[in-house]
């Protein structure tokens, strides 16, 4: 069997991606590739929960039930016995994995033996994945994990260790290659001048083989349509609560609560209705400051990214003078008012 994992990484059209391999999985199949329920029906959150050791802000996250070592041993058991059931049913001759948490969580060689302990055996393997610059990238994250309830500033983010470790673009690679060799690893620049019709989807398709049939769906119309980074005051907005809203937390004793209030509907409606109130804003980006730092960051690992691997990275975006990272009282209320605008609560 060929085994050919997509990595992301993220917020490259990774989960349009998925999305498409999930919803056509049988037209995929007939074409003899195996997207697989078991590890996850859509994302392959399984895959990246297997192939790290046990951390429990990660897996019990993912996995609920899953609060020792010993458990994920067992799940990974498991996990391997369905997949090899899985496989077996198929008649496939390809099996693709994909989940953008394994761009992060697979550094090490020891990462790659959890990765391969599960797997059913394989004649070859190819790795995929999707590079954006990394100062828009790290905007993007910083978005996202807003968007998610993050208290984390921009600052403290992008000086943080996770940061450090979704910038390295060649880390992420270079393992996979260190195991099988250069020519396993396909990398490819999330840039549209770059890009099979200017669309990561469509290129990956290529590279896969899939007919680009599996797109003459209206279903699939409708999953590709992006979800829009929050936009400059958005983001700004966002970041103050989130950190407002923990340290008032904190004031009552209940800093643990952070966690669940990530996920409650009214948080959803706040976020829908920024959403649509960003559409007309200039999109969040980093600092002069603060992309100067990404890119000495990533120089040297880029240099050797760009020899080894033969990829040229889309150049870095435009960013503003300093970015807005403070919102004003004033700004608060005016944020206040056109969500309670924009929310979607049914009217009398």
């Amino acid at each position: 069997m060929k085994l050919v994992v997509h990595i992301g990484g993220p917020k490259t059209g990774t989960t349009s991606i998925q999305n498409i391999c999930a919803l056509q999985r049988h037209r995929l199949a007939q074409q003899g590739i195996l997207y697989p329920r078991s590890l996850g029906e859509t994302k392959h959150e399984l895959a990246a929960v297997c192939a790290t050791p046990f951390l429990p802000g990660f897996t019990t996250a993912k996995v609920p039930g899953i609060t020792s070592p010993q458990a994920l041993d067992a799940f990974r058991i498991d996990t391997a016995r369905q997949l090899q059931a899985e496989v077996d049913a198929s008649g496939c001759d390809t099996l693709l994995i994909s989940n953008e948490n394994l761009f992060e969580k697979t550094r090490s060689q020891a990462d790659l033996d959890r990765f391969f302990s599960f797997l059913p055996a394989f004649d070859s393997v190819r790795i995929i994945a999707y590079l954006r610059h990394q100062v828009d990238f790290a905007a993007g994250v910083f978005s996202e994990l807003v968007r998610m309830g993050t208290a984390e500033t921009r600052q403290k983010f992008l000086n943080s260790d996770r940061s450090r470790t979704l910038i390295d673009y060649y880390g992420a690679l270079a393992v996979w290659a260190d195991r099988f060799g250069d020519r396993a690893v396909i990398a490819r620049p999330y840039d549209r001048a770059q890009l099979s019709d200017g669309d990561s989807v469509v290129d990956f398709l290529g590279i896969m083989g899939i007919d680009r049939a599996v797109l003459d769906d209206d279903r699939v119309t409708a999953i590709r349509r992006s979800r829009q980074r929050l936009d400059l005051d958005a983001t700004a907005f966002l970041e103050a609560f989130n950190g407002a809203l923990e340290t008032e937390l904190a004031r009552r004793g209940q800093k643990g609560r952070m966690r669940a209030y990530k996920h409650i509907d009214h948080r959803t409606l706040v976020v829908d209705a920024l959403e649509r109130l960003a559409s007309s804003g200039t999109l969040f980006s980093l600092s002069r400051a603060q992309a100067a730092d990404v890119m000495r960051q990533v120089k040297a690992g880029n240099q050797a990214l760009e020899r080894r691997f033969n990829i040229a990275l889309p150049p870095p975006p435009r960013v503003g003078p300093a970015g807005k990272s403070r919102v004003s009282s004033k700004d608060m209320l005016r944020h206040f008012a056109a969500m309670w605008i924009e929310t979607d609560f049914p009217l009398p």
